[in-house]
């Protein structure tokens, strides 16, 4: 079948060419060749077979469609109405062949002449004709067919939008959710950081015997060892004699949480010296005092940070703990014992985790200005 690019129409991928084009037949009886048929009969003949050929092709491609968009009940009409009229226009090709058949005298070519003449003009131009039962125009089918096809895909193309659409709103709300997970570790992080001691934080210590009492270094030097006598004081003030700054054994201020067990050194904010033993004491144990150095000797100025109720793991914002010294002489507490001009005690270390009510026993506290105007406003 020859195409009139001009005038032809796209159905799912292939071309039709309007009935108007046809100018070749799909199926053409060689009894159209006998001299004996006139042009007539011929013409008719080509007309059918054009016909016949444009609604099988249309047919195919509905049925195409069919299955490829799901049209169902948008191609039913159509698939039908070819079904139709390929069988009526079989059926008038068919008396036809019959008459060509009979076509041996003159009143039997004239018989087949007027017969033939009924169907000589059957064109698109001139459906539907009354003397044929489908009364359907091939080219109205074929924009039916085209009109719901494009339905479809437009179909399809809102459900893409809308799944789209529905694929970045879920987007939006992980991407939401994640956030707000992220930000909810992140708070429950800092939340866990305000908790925690944590090395390179500035805490203060609060010894347990009686009514709380702090601890300090005194304006008192050992000038023999090149730091500060320590000693605890209530509190009238903050300073930087209160404060002692958390690292690890080895001296370091940045590797996290402090967890029972560690071994850690106090650095005083005073002259950035570090809590030591040296010498002894009458209980036994040894005199504490600053150094310059962090390890002054054998484990002098380290300390083992343990909990009072035996806890583990991370050691927490006002938990109470014992600190025990690491000199390898023997194991000795950091304590309070007599008394000071400021309502305090002096410091030693003693071979009892908690000689008396509570000496032993230190209350471990985050320094901030908020916990320093509790403690003097006596509320911490």
């Amino acid at each position: 079948m020859s195409e009139d690019a001009s005038n032809s129409q796209s159905v799912v991928g292939f071309t039709l060419t309007p009935l108007s084009s046809i100018k070749s037949l799909e199926v053409t009886p060689e009894d159209v060749y006998v001299s004996s048929v006139n042009d007539e009969t011929k013409r008719t003949l080509f007309n059918l077979a054009g016909l016949l050929s444009y609604a099988k092709i249309l047919r195919e491609k509905a049925v195409q469609a069919d299955k490829e968009y799901n049209l169902h009940s948008d191609v039913k009409d159509v698939i039908g109405s070819c079904d139709q009229l390929i069988n009526e226009a079989e059926d008038i090709r068919g008396n036809i062949a019959v008459k060509l058949g009979n076509c041996t005298t003159v009143q039997g070519c004239t018989v087949l002449s007027t017969y033939a003449s009924k169907y000589s003009n059957y064109t698109p131009e001139l459906l539907p004709y009354s003397n044929v039962k489908s009364h359907v125009d091939m080219n109205t089918h074929l924009a039916t067919l085209q009109a719901a096809i494009v339905k479809k895909k437009n179909d399809v193309s809102a459900a893409d939008i809308a799944k789209k659409a529905a694929a970045a709103l879920a987007k939006e709300k992980a991407a939401a959710a994640l956030a707000k997970e992220k930000a909810d570790a992140d708070a429950a992080l800092a939340k866990e950081k305000a908790d925690t001691i944590t090395y390179g934080n500035t805490i203060v210590l609060a010894n347990q015997y009686k009514v709380p009492t702090y601890l300090t270094t005194s304006n008192v030097s050992t000038k023999d060892k090149g730091g500060r006598d320590v000693r605890t004081a209530g509190i009238h003030k903050f300073d930087d004699a209160f404060q002692w700054e958390v690292r690890t054994e080895n001296n370091k201020a940045t590797e996290g949480f402090v967890k029972y067990g560690d071994k850690i050194h106090l650095k005083s904010k005073t002259e950035h010296t570090y809590l030591d033993t040296w010498g002894g004491s009458p209980r036994n144990g040894y005199d504490v005092f600053t150094a310059p150095s962090s390890n002054r000797d054998r484990g002098s100025g380290i300390w083992q940070i343990v909990s009072v109720t035996g806890k583990d793991g991370n050691v927490k914002n006002s938990d109470k703990i014992h600190l025990i010294n690491q000199y390898v002489d023997k194991t000795t507490y950091l304590d309070t014992w007599g008394g000071t001009t400021q309502n305090g005690y002096g410091v030693e270390t003693s071979l009892g985790s908690d000689r008396d009510h509570g000496s032993g026993s230190w209350k471990i506290v985050n320094y901030t200005e908020a916990v320093a105007e509790a403690f003097l406003n006596g509320t911490a």
